[in-house]
């Protein structure tokens, strides 16, 4: 039996693997994961896969280009070596594109910030550093300054 549904916002994916009779749960990232990716994942995780393939309802082949979002808009078949299972995505708790957009835009505001946040820190930390390297140059120069002068 294949299952789909969403946990903390990402498809779980559970597929009965062919060669050891178990169960296993794929996490996919809607936007950055493709349908070859999660075919890929699929062939490393049981080496006995000789051929897996996503099709839609009709029959038509889904490219492995598109992406997972695309991939669960609509129910579609998963064939696996010569098993065919008909997949059912559940549609009221997927993330829309604009939720997701909404999501990627406070990461980047998170990460500027803690940049920003940051900065400060490490120019505080490198100044630290720079002057602790012109005490230690100053130290191994000394001498040579004063045999200069003496001369």
């Amino acid at each position: 039996e294949l299952n789909v549904e969403f946990h903390k916002g990402l498809p779980k994916i559970t597929v009965p693997l062919p060669s050891r009779k178990e169960r296993c749960s794929f996490v996919l990232k809607p936007i950055s994961n493709t349908v070859g990716d999660f075919l890929d994942m699929l062939k490393k995780e049981d080496k006995g896969i000789d051929r897996v393939v996503c099709k839609s309802q009709d029959g038509t082949r889904i490219a492995s280009s598109n992406t997972i979002e695309t991939l669960l808009d609509e129910d579609f078949k998963l064939i696996i070596n010569d098993n065919s299972y008909n997949v059912s995505t559940p549609k009221d708790e997927r993330l829309s594109t604009e939720e997701v957009q909404n999501l990627a835009d406070i990461k980047t505001i998170v990460n500027r910030l803690y940049q920003a946040l940051h900065v400060d820190e490490h120019q505080v930390s490198k100044e630290k550093e720079l002057l602790a390297q012109l005490e230690t140059l100053k130290l191994e120069v000394q001498p040579l300054e004063t045999v200069y002068l003496a001369c």
